[in-house]
């Protein structure tokens, strides 16, 4: 890989860092599924926690754009772990393995 290519790479990674993640708190609100993802999918509890948050930023982002039906507003589950991963697919999310 050449220096400009390295470059380029570290520049698009800091871009989505900044830019393109969201950092969520933990409330009563984005853990509002914890109790039945923890049932429904036998998920370990730090598991359950990104899940529920995806889920909660999910269902924000479709009530904020509601009526851009195709708008593009994807919201994408990174996940390693095979049942968080198979928990994710379930419940709508597209999933990817960063590994």
């Amino acid at each position: 890989m050449s220096i400009n290519e390295k470059e380029k790479l570290v520049d698009e990674f800091q871009a989505d860092w900044f830019f393109s993640l969201s950092i969520l708190e933990l409330t009563t609100h984005t853990m509002i599924a914890l109790p039945a993802l923890c049932e429904q999918y036998f998920l370990q509890a730090s598991d359950a926690i990104h899940l529920s948050a995806a889920i909660w930023l999910k269902d924000s982002i479709r009530v904020h754009t509601k009526g851009s039906e195709g708008s593009g507003n994807i919201v994408e589950f990174g996940v390693s772990d095979r049942r968080l991963g198979e928990a994710a697919l379930k419940c709508g999310f597209q999933v990817f393995n960063p590994a």
